[in-house]
Formats: C-alpha cells, structure tokens, sequence
C-alpha cells in the first residue's frame, strides 16, 4: 500500500470565503469502487428465493459502483491523505491529477469568490 499526504494551506481569508459561501461541499473528484464480487456472493450465499430477491433489489438501488465523494474541505483537512493499494503507478496518477485538474480547480473557486464582494448587505429605506 502506499500514501499520498497533501499539505495544502490557505489564508485565513480564504478559510472565511470558503466557509461563508459553504464552497467546502464542492465536490472536486470521486473515487468508485466496484462492488460487483461482493454483490455475487451475496446472491450466492441467498437462503431461499425470497432472500435472493431481497438482495437483488437491493443491488439494483445500489448499482454496481460504490462512490465516495471528494469535497473540496475534504482537501483542506491537514493532511489530506489517499492509500493506493494498487501500486506505485496508481499514486502517481493520482499525484498528476492532484497537480494538473484538483489544485488549479481549487485555486480558481478560492479566487472567484474572493472577488464577488460582500455576501450581504445593510440598507435603509
């Protein structure tokens, strides 16, 4: 198994423009799991055709991927880490996408919000 940890810090501003306009929820990349093995022993391990019937419907609501989200506070937590099970090449690839599509993605949401001034405003009438 191997590790990526990212250290990703941002200004106190930036914690404040995130957290005001609740951009931590953004999701910015998903990992699925394919779950199909576990879904046949399942069926295999069926008691009786109503049993069968159950955890066929049910994997039907589930599909075929298991699919963890990625938020963009997810990044922010110190560090931010991901195991790769499948090898050296995996965490690579990752680190890749990390530098090319996640880190400006994120750096492009920081900024445009940073420039859409206040989120409320006082008035007399």
């Amino acid at each position: 198994m191997h590790r990526l940890y990212l250290f990703l810090e941002v200004s106190e501003e930036e914690k404040a423009i995130i957290k005001l306009n609740r951009l931590d929820e953004i999701v910015l990349d998903e990992t699925r799991i394919d779950i199909s093995d576990r879904q046949r022993r399942e069926l295999a391990e069926a008691v009786n055709d109503i049993h069968r019937k159950i955890i066929e419907e049910s994997h039907a609501k589930q599909g075929r991927f298991f699919i963890i989200e990625h938020k963009l506070g997810d990044f922010l937590a110190n560090p931010h880490r991901r195991a790769f099970y499948n090898g050296v090449a995996e965490a690579n690839d990752y680190a890749i996408k990390l530098k090319t599509e996640i880190l400006p993605r994120i750096k492009e949401i920081i900024a445009t919000n940073s420039q859409t001034g206040p989120t409320s405003e006082t008035f007399e009438l």
